[in-house]
């Protein structure tokens, strides 16, 4: 964290703020910083990382994905979570029947990506292959070997548009 200040006095205040957060006489560097021993508990109500926490949980929401195209995906384990503006597709799909050389439609989720993002993506079998998510929120997998039966993980992380 820089604080951004070139004056003595400023300087000064920096410091003071720093030994409030860490207790710790071993930080040295204006950008080092420890929590008192005293804040790090998540369970305990009133410290500083149950309050984090807090947050963190307030603001994630785990959805499932509004569409699964069930010609192709016989298992779904897949989530979206979103948080901050931001999404993050967790694909987790047992796909059978994918062609080779076509992008195959396997599911939707409703945030879409401003542009559409792509992934590399390998199934347990070592089927190689892509997985994207095109700007109107849906999802395809493509191979160039076709795909029997496999499971096929991925995570594409983004900045989601107001879909309205």
């Amino acid at each position: 964290m820089s604080v951004g200040v070139k004056n003595p006095q400023g300087l000064q205040i920096a410091a003071q703020m720093r030994r409030e957060i860490s207790d710790d006489g071993n930080i040295t560097k204006p950008t080092e910083f420890v929590l008192p021993t005293s804040e790090k508990n998540a369970g305990q109500p009133g410290t500083m990382m149950y309050e984090i926490q807090q947050l963190k949980d307030a603001a994630a929401t785990d959805i499932s994905y509004p569409y699964i195209n069930t010609d192709f995906v016989t298992d779904n384990w897949s989530y979206v979570q979103v948080k901050n503006g931001q999404a993050i597709v967790n694909i987790d799909l047992k796909l059978n029947n994918i062609p080779a050389y076509q992008s195959v439609l396997i599911a939707q989720v409703h945030v879409y990506p401003y542009a559409a993002i792509n992934v590399a993506a390998v199934s347990p079998g070592q089927t190689g292959g892509f997985l994207s998510v095109n700007s109107k929120g849906e999802v395809y997998f493509y191979t160039e070997h076709g795909l029997d039966t496999g499971i096929v993980r991925g995570q594409l992380a983004y900045f989601y548009q107001d879909n309205g």
